[in-house]
Order: structure tokens, then C-alpha cells, then sequence
């Protein structure tokens, strides 16, 4: 609102009432001193060249002389417009004032305003007006003038005071608020830059303002963090006079305080000095906690919905982390690769699982996960989808779970994610007319659990395989193919739940879980049952999240020595690159 910086070649006017009464007067600006009857005359004497203003804006009641008009017209040395204005006994006339002023000033002017003359009123009003003016109307305020005719100095002489601090302490109020409420601290880091000395604490205030307000736009939880500690760190070791405004130790007090709560610190309450030291707790989880709330009570729906989710997965490392204690740490957590991704998979795994496999919390969990997930894409494509995105109603489910999600901040087997599974290798294998692929895959991998894939014609086979193979595993009811050959419309409904595409076929998914370790051979039968096994692996690994390999047998003998003796070992070929 109030700048040091020089007039700008834009129109200056002065807004002033010239009250009814002449007095012929002394006052005195800056050491400089002019007599005159009216103030306005007086302050467009006194101020320099370069601060002075080309015209007058005047408002004038019934009441007001026109002897007092006629003199500032002769008087001012600029052109005088007169704007009729009604007493303002009633809030009715003092909206009618306000309404006028507003109606007669343009925009983009500089304007200074004389308040000494006029009811006692009018100087609310002409706050008022000159609040609107800078906000709305790019209006620059030059300076607020008032004639003590009520007071004088030794010599008789009546001070012209400035009273722009007023405005000025207004601005400084409303930008505090706006970083207070809104996280935005655009308007402080204007106003400080033009307080402050630009070195020192003064400097790295204005900084530590700057990245606070980028951090908290773009929802950077632990940017955001390290912003707030250092402006509780150096907003105390200003030591100039503070804000140079009345009240600005307080000021300043408010603006950490607004920060205290999402500062950043390590244990030992020192600053992190590198985001890689960050440590993953739970008083860290709080700290973002906090923040959600603060975003969502701002009903910033996106970037709450984004933040909860991530935190989701914060909380799932931190109960996979080792260690003992409620605030064990995490290590290499803001790792995407594996770390995040791999538990990011986890939380996805839930939402794959037929709900009979899953522990009660897990199946809430997964609840949670689907409906932000939702939540997420309703914005994350900025609408561009058919259905219209209603943020109130995202919004108020985005707080139902969150309050949900909240209540389990400190209890970790709550956050345990991974399904169960049984112990040892389960083998996937198609059956084929030939029998050799199967006995060496038996052979090589020694599984505990067998699934294998048939058709009609090849599931009387599984038992003479396994006795030959010396199998003492157990022997899962298989996945039939009705059509080997042409079958691949089959493959969908023997993978997928049917209600639930997204879903494994429960009746998949409750035989893989019986291994821990998933082994696909993707040899024998017929393509289509080659195919289904890879589909297999492909489930077993990105929806179930159980540890998949994939292998190949391989018999170099010729095809009729292979049909007169099947059960001959060949050799296995890992198709993965992981082998562990």
C-alpha cells in the first residue's frame, strides 16, 4: 500500500473536504512552514515538487460554504472537482459517501488524502475508501495528512501529520492473517522486503517466508518443515527496530508462531541441515498429520488427498522398519526405489485380495486406500473426465477418512499390509500330452504345493507325473482350460474376479497364498495354457505381491526318444533376473 519507491509519471490527486469555515492558519511539514485558510492548501504548499498533486478531489455537504469551495479553487494551484456528498448521519449515508468516493477516483492514480477538515466521520471513511482503492483499483497511497488545529508549537504554527502508518500497520495486519490462515506469505515477504535490510537475520526471514509459501502451495510436507524452523530460528534474532510499525515485536511473535507447529527439528532439536537426514517417526508422522489438518480445514481437497496418501505409505515403512520402541526410525524412506514403491505395492496388493484373505484392519485399510485413490483421480486429471468432480462431497469423505485413518496413528500392528501366505514354493505348470515338463519342473524346483493347468484330457495325468517325480507335496485342485487350444477368452475369467476386475479370482488367489514363493513354468501343453501361466505370474507378482519366478524346461533329447521315456530329468532355465 505504501512504497519508498519514486513517483511513477501517473496521474496524483489529493482527496480532501474543505469543511465550511475559513481559518486562516500556520502549519508546518518537514521544518517548512505556509500559511492558509484551509489545510489542503497549506499541505499542497508544503510538500515537494515531486510529491505534489496535480488535481483535487473535494467533497463537499449542503452545509459546506461555498466561500470555502471558491477559496481551495483559487487557492490549490491545481484543478479542484468538487463531489457532492450527503452529512453521513446514517449508515444508509455513510455507504452513499463511500459509493461516491469510489465512483470519482480512477484507477492506477497516486493518491494522498487530507483528512483535517469535514465531519468527524469522514477520516473511517476515507480508510475505508483507501483499503478498497490499493486492493481493487491499483490505487497507491501516498500519504495520509491531518492539520493539529487543536495543537501547535511555540511559534503558533499547526503540525501536518502523517498519518500512513495507519494504513501501513493495516497492511501489515492483513498480511500476518493472510500467512496465519491461508499458509500464503506473498504480502509479508513484500512488506519485509522493504523493512528489513537485505542481509543477516532480516534477509533469511524474507527467504525462509518465500520458500514457506512455495512448500505449502505445492504440498511439500518436509520442505515445508525445514521452511518453518528456520523462520522460528531467525525470526528471533532480528534484532532492528522490528517491522518498524507499532505492535511489530508482536507481529513478528504471530508469524512464528504460525510456523511453530510444522517446523522440522531432529531429536536432539537441531535442524536438519540435509533432507536425507530426515528421520521417519512417529513424531515426524504427526508433524504431517498436523499439516493434513491444516489443509483440510482450508478445504484444499488435492493436495490433502495427495499427502494422506503418501503418509498412508509412511506409516505402512515405518511398522516394516526394525527396530524396537514406539519412535523406532526408518531408514532410506524417501528412497521411491524400492523402498516407497514396494510399499506403495503393498497398500495396492490390499485392494486385489479377495476380502476373505484379509485381517480385518487390512480390510479397512484397503477401504481407505480405494476411496482416496478415487478421490485423487477426480482431480489428478483436472476434471477431464465425464463425470462431474464434486468437490464438497470428495471433500467431506477425503475428513471422514482421514478422522479414520488419524485414530491409528500410533498402532503399528495396525499397519501391518503384507497377506498372509503359507510356507514353501508353490509350483504353477501347465500339463500337456507330453509329460516331461512337469516331471523336471518337480524334479528342479522340489515345491511343497503344486497347481497345475490342464485340460479335460490332461488332468488324469497329475498323479501319475507326481508318483513318477517322487512329488510328496500336496496337489491343489488344478485350473482347467475347457478349450487348449483356442481358449484364450477363458484366461480372463480363471485370473480376474468377475464383479471386481481389478480383483484376483478368489478361487486363484486362495490357492496361491499357500506358498510363500511362486514358481511358473511356462513349458508344456498348448500356447493358450502357456499363456495362462503367464498371466499367473504376472497376478501372483503385481497383485498378490508374492515373491514370483518365472522358469523354462528345457529336454535336448529328440522328440521320440522324449514320448518313449518322459521321465527323464531335463534342465531348468531361470527366466527372471532376480534368482534369490
Amino acid at each position: 500500500m505504501l512504497t519508498d519507491t519514486p513517483a511513477s509519471p501517473v496521474a496524483h490527486w489529493l482527496l480532501t473536504s474543505p469543511g465550511v469555515r475559513l481559518i486562516e492558519t500556520t502549519y508546518t511539514l518537514n521544518g517548512s512552514v505556509a500559511r492558509a485558510k484551509l489545510s489542503p492548501v497549506a499541505l499542497l504548499k508544503l510538500l515537494p515538487e515531486e510529491k505534489r498533486p496535480q488535481q483535487v478531489l473535494a467533497l463537499v455537504t449542503e452545509e459546506a460554504g461555498k466561500e470555502a469551495l471558491g477559496y481551495l479553487e483559487e487557492e490549490a494551484g491545481a484543478p479542484v472537482v468538487s463531489v457532492a456528498i450527503p452529512e453521513g448521519t446514517s449508515p444508509g449515508e455513510i455507504w452513499e459517501i463511500l459509493a461516491r468516493i469510489l465512483a470519482a477516483v480512477p484507477p492506477g492514480i497516486r493518491l494522498t488524502l487530507d483528512i483535517t477538515h469535514g465531519f468527524r466521520s469522514l477520516p473511517f471513511v476515507y480508510l475505508t475508501a483507501a483499503l478498497f482503492l490499493t486492493s481493487l483499483r491499483d490505487v497507491r497511497i501516498e500519504g495520509v495528512y491531518y492539520g493539529m488545529l487543536e495543537a501547535g508549537e511555540k511559534d503558533g504554527a499547526r503540525p501536518l501529520v502523517d498519518l500512513s502508518v495507519v494504513l501501513n500497520l493495516a497492511e501489515w495486519f492483513y498480511a500476518t492473517r493472510m500467512f496465519r490462515e491461508t499458509g500464503q506469505a506473498h504480502d509479508l515477504v513484500r512488506l519485509l522486503s522493504m523493512q528489513l535490510t537485505r542481509s543477516g537475520a532480516g534477509k533469511q526471514l524474507i527467504l525462509a517466508l518465500a520458500e514457506f509459501t512455495w512448500d505449502y502451495t505445492s504440498g511439500l510436507p518436509l520442505e515445508l518443515g525445514q521452511a518453518a524452523e528456520e523462520i522460528c530460528r531467525v525470526g528471533t534474532k532480528v534484532e532492528e527496530p522490528v517491522l518498524h510499525v507499532p505492535a511489530g515485536e508482536e507481529l513478528l511473535r504471530a508469524i512464528i508462531q504460525a510456523a511453530e507447529p510444522f517446523r522440522l527439528v531432529a531429536a536432539g532439536g537441531a535442524a536438519y541441515q540435509n533432507k536425507k537426514e530426515i528421520a521417519l517417526d512417529l513424531s515426524e508422522l504427526k508433524r504431517q498429520a498436523r499439516l493434513i489438518d491444516l489443509y483440510l480445514e482450508r478445504g484444499q481437497f488435492a493436495t490433502a488427498t495427495q499427502l494422506i496418501r503418501e503418509w498412508m505409505v509412511s506409516r505402512v515403512l515405518l511398522e516394516e522398519s526394525n527396530g524396537d520402541g514406539p519412535d523406532r526410525g526408518c531408514r532410506g524412506w524417501l528412497d521411491y526405489r524400492p523402498t516407497r514403491a514396494s510399499a506403495e505395492a503393498r497398500l495396492n496388493v490390499l485392494t486385489c485380495v479377495p476380502s476373505a484373505l484379509l485381517t480385518p484392519a487390512q480390510a479397512r485399510i484397503r477401504d481407505w486406500w480405494q476411496r482416496l485413490g478415487n478421490a485423487r483421480n477426480e482431480v489428478a486429471h483436472c476434471g477431464f473426465r465425464r463425470q462431474p468432480v464434486d468437490v464438497a462431497k470428495q471433500l467431506a469423505d477425503v475428513v471422514r477418512v482421514w478422522q479414520q485413518v488419524r485414530e491409528h496413528i500410533e498402532d503399528g500392528d495396525f499397519w501391518n499390509v503384507r497377506v498372509r501366505t503359507g510356507d514353501g514354493i508353490l509350483l504353477v505348470s501347465p500339463v500337456g500330452h507330453s509329460a516331461g515338463a512337469l516331471y523336471t519342473a518337480l524334479k528342479k524346483v522340489q515345491p511343497r504345493w503344486l497347481l497345475p493347468i490342464v485340460s479335460r484330457e490332461t488332468a488324469a495325468r497329475i498323479g501319475e507325473i507326481c508318483a513318477a517325480a517322487g512329488f510328496a507335496g500336496e496337489t491343489l485342485p488344478p485350473l482347467v482350460m475347457n478349450d487348449p487350444y483356442l481358449g484364450y477368452d477363458e484366461i480372463r475369467s480363471l485370473v480376474a474376479n468377475r464383479q471386481y476386475e481389478k480383483q484376483v479370482a478368489p478361487e486363484l488367489a486362495g490357492k496361491l497364498v499357500n506358498g510363500s514363493e511362486i514358481i511358473v513354468n511356462l513349458t508344456g501343453g498348448t500356447t493358450v495354457m502357456q499363456q495362462l501361466a503367464q498371466k499367473v505370474a504376472d497376478v501372483a507378482r503385481n497383485k498378490l505381491g508374492l515373491k514370483t519366478r518365472t522358469v523354462a524346461v528345457v529336454d535336448r533329447r529328440c522328440r521320440q526318444e522324449q514320448e518313449s521315456n518322459p521321465y527323464v530329468e531335463g534342465e531348468l532355465v531361470w527366466l527372471d533376473d532376480d534368482r534369490s
